[in-house]
């Protein structure tokens, strides 16, 4: 499984177990998350996403969602979090923001 990880809606770097990654790997598969920052819906712009974990920054998962693409974070408080959404063959990592 791979492991990738976003700054804003980008891909930035992928992670594999027993493998190394230059710059020169770097995924550039973009997912988009909107809207970010969000009061409480948010949308998953992904193809058969199998589940999304939202995360605290005290690494708690606060929020689990399976094979949807819509979000409602509203009973969430306000702050960043991290959104793990995991799909068939890569796990992608981007920061929200939840006013």
């Amino acid at each position: 499984m791979r492991i990738s990880v976003f700054s804003h809606l980008t891909c930035v770097a992928i992670f594999e177990p027993g493998f190394s990654i230059d710059i020169e790997q770097v995924n550039t598969r973009s997912i988009a998350v909107y809207p970010n920052p969000t009061t409480g819906r948010l949308t998953l712009d992904a193809d058969d996403v199998r589940s999304v974990e939202v995360i605290d920054m005290m690494g708690r998962i606060v929020y689990t969602a399976r094979e949807t693409n819509q979000l409602d974070l509203g009973p969430l408080p306000r702050g960043a979090y991290l959104l793990r959404i995991t799909l068939p063959d890569d796990v992608c990592v981007t920061k929200i923001n939840k006013q």
